[in-house]
């Protein structure tokens, strides 16, 4: 993810990214896009944003990560400031979290090019000190060495994970109503 933000940043610093994990499933592809063009209208609106669509769950599942919404941001957006997370709660409290209107973590996230670097500085430091050395080779002839070498020096992070455990105060999440989502 960070290598690709990098050659997105090369070309446009404040372009809207959507980061959709791989292995999830959606019923309605579009109807759920039609809610990632919310969110990317909520980012051109607050680009200080990260956006988690969170997904309206249908029992109390125990091994996704939940979202508790907070106050509006705006008055006609239909983002809410995320007021808390909780990473494979026990069955009790998932079933306390549902009761409470809590959504599920859907991991596709929409933000700005240099948010989503500014945050991966943030929370991976190590991991983006090892991808500096690439950036002067991103677009030239020496790219794909120079990309081969930095994938050599690091381990696999988890984004979405990271949000979990640190919770970026500007994170926020759009709300997903009658689309099905699963995570195997």
């Amino acid at each position: 993810m960070l290598y690709a933000l990098l050659r997105l940043e090369r070309m446009a610093t404040n372009a809207p990214v959507v980061i959709f994990p791989s292995e999830h499933y959606v019923e309605d592809d579009g109807a759920f896009m039609r809610y990632v063009d919310l969110a990317i209208e909520g980012i051109r609106a607050r680009p200080d944003l990260l956006v988690v669509l969170g997904a309206t769950p249908d029992h109390p599942e125990v091994n996704y990560c939940w979202i508790e919404m907070g106050t509006r941001i705006g008055e006609y957006l239909r983002l809410f400031r995320v007021r808390g997370l909780w990473e494979k709660p026990s069955s009790k409290l998932a079933t306390h979290l549902w009761q409470r209107g809590c959504l599920w973590n859907s991991s596709v996230f929409v933000g700005q090019v240099s948010l989503l670097l500014f945050l991966m500085r943030e929370m991976f430091p190590r991991l983006t000190v090892s991808f500096d050395s690439l950036r002067p080779a991103i677009g030239e002839a020496n790219e794909s060495e120079a990309a081969e070498a930095a994938f050599k020096t690091v381990a696999a992070q988890d984004f979405s994970h990271e949000i979990a455990v640190k919770c970026p105060k500007n994170l926020a999440v759009l709300p997903v109503a009658g689309v099905e989502w699963i995570e195997p």
